[in-house]
C-alpha cells in the first residue's frame, strides 16, 4: 500500500489515507492517544528498518512533550504499541529521526522547562518498552533552538535557529554513535528543515 499520514494539530490525531489508487483515495483511520496534543512531526519506519520487523508510525506531540509509537499490522491498520513523555514540558517533542544502525532515536527538545535547547537521544531497539532518553545532546552552544533532524550513513544533522530569530542559524554535523560535532555550516534565518538527499 501507499499511504498519507496527515497531523492534525488541533484535532491532536494522526489521519491516515490509502494512495494506492490515486483515482479513488480512500479514508484508512484516525490514530490518536487522548494524553496527547499537538501532533508536530510525522516519522515512519519501514518493517525493514524496525527492529519489531513491523512498519512503525512515531508521533512527535509538541504540546503534550511526548512521542507515541503505532505499530502496523499485517492488514496494514495501526495500532499504538508505546508512549513516552520526555522532560521539558510544552515543546519537548517536536520533530524525530530515526537511526536504523545504531536503533536510536532523535528528538528535537525545545522544552519551556529546560535550561537550554537539546537533542534527545532515546534508545529504540525494543519499541515496545521506551525508557527516558540515555543522552542528549546540548545545542545551547549552537544556537537558540533546533528546529529539525535527519540522519543518514551515521551522521545526524540538525537545523539551529539563531539566538535571535532574525540572525542567521547553522546547519551542525554529529557523528550519530557518538555525538561528537564533525562540522556546521551557517545558513539563512530561522532554518526549519534539514533532509539528505535518497544517497545520503
Amino acid at each position: 500500500k501507499r499511504l498519507a499520514f496527515i497531523g492534525l494539530e488541533r484535532a491532536n490525531a494522526v489521519a491516515i489515507y490509502d494512495l494506492t489508487d490515486m483515482d479513488n483515495i480512500s479514508f484508512l483511520e484516525l490514530v490518536s492517544d487522548a494524553e496527547d496534543i499537538g501532533p508536530e512531526g510525522i516519522l515512519l519506519i519501514s518493517a525493514d528498518d524496525s527492529a519489531s520487523g513491523r512498519a512503525l508510525l512515531v508521533v512527535s506531540n509538541e504540546v503534550s512533550g511526548s512521542i507515541t509509537v503505532y505499530e502496523a499490522n499485517a492488514a496494514g491498520s495501526f495500532s499504538q504499541l508505546s508512549r513516552l513523555v520526555l522532560d521539558g514540558g510544552e515543546g519537548a517533542a517536536e520533530i524525530s529521526t530515526y537511526d536504523s544502525v545504531n536503533q536510536q532515536l532523535f528528538v528535537v527538545n525545545n522544552g519551556e522547562d529546560l535550561d537550554a535547547p537539546q537533542i534527545d537521544v532515546i534508545d529504540f531497539s525494543d519499541p515496545v518498552s521506551l525508557a527516558a532518553p540515555a543522552s542528549s545532546i546540548d545545542i545551547s552552544t549552537y544556537g537558540g533552538g533546533v528546529n529539525s533532524v535527519a540522519v543518514s550513513n551515521g551522521v545526524l544533522a540538525a537545523a539551529i535557529e539563531g539566538e535571535s530569530k532574525t540572525d542567521n542559524g547553522v546547519v551542525a554535523i554529529f557523528d550519530a554513535a557518538t555525538f561528537e560535532l564533525l562540522d556546521q555550516a551557517t545558513v539563512g534565518a530561522l532554518p526549519d528543515m534539514v533532509a539528505f538527499t535518497p544517497d545520503g
